[in-house]
């Protein structure tokens, strides 16, 4: 029975964890009554509470680490609340912030406790799980395709040929499968195959720009990062940069091809010039970057509380009046990185220095696979943020990559010692 619980802990619980994870938000039941935000009770936090239970049937103490996680996070939670009462900013979100840092702390001690006590064979067990949620999702696609009237929500996504099956909408598939691929990519080659099948069909059944940016990320990372070309990645990279604003700017020829990929990607070039490409951009990304710092500014650099982002009137100007009334408020909580930096201030500032410092440091390291697959959820969840999705929820593989990274941290600097 000892063996068995052993086995249960470090080879399998990490693999329930990703496929919970990945499905978080393919279901939720709106709660009303708690405050002028809208809550909602996730699928994702049933069944993470649900795993909770198991995992402390199986094993009834945490991890020496996890406490010390724990304290950390508790900690930084504790002074991002007293940050957001000492100003009278925000005039409701205090409940929905209370009850959002208790989930979060949950559910990320639970993240990090699985992943401290996961064995390197249940690492490796990852990028098949991967290939099970992926090819479960895209079959839910198809599901969608055949039979439309399981999701008449959807409506207008179909319109124009993006399919998303049980997650929520277009872009929620393309963070999600991005991720995914990457995962399996990591694993054997006959996987390496079907992650490039499993492209192949979201490129033609869901297109969406958040898709296609991420993909030039995970390109990026398997030629920077995990191949080590340096000199190739930056070319590349700023060929493709180059190529595509000339197109934009010049020639249109990405534009006839496909107007709604367009729209898409060249939402990243209104920050550039918005003179150019705001009516073709929309303008959402750009204003939530004027909103963020706006809020910036308005909590001296403190933030307004976690989970309290839109509590503050948008900032006004030409990019915000540019977006449908019945737009507006969803642009300030249209990708992470603005939502953290909204809501934290300075400690979103430090967070993401230590993720870049994180990937920096062990970017010449020998990694062993766990390793690898941590530094790619960093690599790529940081992507993820600064692109597209605004829930922290979405990413709690996030916290899993965390131990097998400040190991190999740790380690490093003991050797050097």
């Amino acid at each position: 029975m000892h063996l068995l619980k052993k086995k249960i802990i470090e080879d399998y619980l990490l693999i329930i964890f990703l496929i919970n994870a990945f499905l978080f938000n393919a279901y939720r039941w709106p709660i009303d009554g708690i405050e002028k935000y809208p809550v909602n009770l996730y699928l994702g936090f049933v069944l993470m509470s649900i795993l909770a239970m198991i995992k402390f049937l199986v094993d009834h103490s945490l991890h020496l680490s996890t406490k010390y996680f724990v304290k950390i996070l508790s900690f930084t939670f504790l002074i991002n609340f007293l940050f957001s009462i000492s100003q009278p900013l925000c005039q409701f979100g205090m409940k929905k912030m209370i009850i959002s840092d208790a989930i979060l702390i949950f559910l990320a001690t639970i993240s990090f406790d699985i992943s401290v006590k996961s064995s390197e064979e249940g690492w490796k067990k990852l990028p098949y799980a991967a290939m099970f949620i992926l090819t479960s999702l895209v079959a839910f696609c198809f599901v969608e395709y055949f039979a439309p009237f399981f999701w008449p929500e959807k409506e207008h996504y179909r319109d124009i040929g993006l399919y998303s099956g049980i997650l929520g909408e277009p872009s929620y598939l393309g963070w999600a499968s991005v991720t995914l691929i990457g995962l399996i990519f990591l694993g054997s080659n006959i996987l390496k195959i079907a992650g490039v099948i499993l492209w192949a069909i979201i490129f033609l059944f869901s297109p969406s720009g958040t898709f296609l940016i991420l993909s030039f990320f995970l390109f990026f990372y398997f030629i920077f990062i995990k191949a080590r070309k340096i000199l190739l990645g930056f070319f590349v990279f700023a060929l493709i940069a180059t190529l595509l604003y000339f197109d934009l700017t010049n020639f249109g020829f990405f534009e006839k091809f496909s107007g709604y990929i367009f729209e898409r990607i060249v939402t990243v070039f209104v920050i550039i010039n918005p003179d150019e490409f705001l009516i073709k951009g929309h303008g959402y990304y750009a204003q939530g970057i004027l909103d963020s710092w706006n809020a910036f500014l308005k909590s001296f650099g403190l933030g307004v509380g976690h989970n309290r982002m839109g509590c503050l009137e948008s900032y006004p100007g030409r990019i915000l009046d540019s977006l449908p009334p019945d737009d507006q408020p969803m642009a300030r909580g249209g990708f992470l990185f603005a939502k953290i930096f909204y809501e934290w201030g300075f400690v979103g500032l430090l967070f993401f220095y230590f993720i870049a410092h994180t990937i920096f440091k062990t970017y010449f390291l020998k990694r062993n696979l766990s390793q690898e697959i941590s530094l790619f959820i960093l690599y790529i969840c940081t992507a993820t943020w600064v692109v597209r999705s605004n829930l922290y929820t979405d990413h709690l593989y996030f916290v899993v990559a965390l131990p097998p990274i400040l190991l190999l941290m740790k380690n490093n600097k003991l050797e050097n010692k």
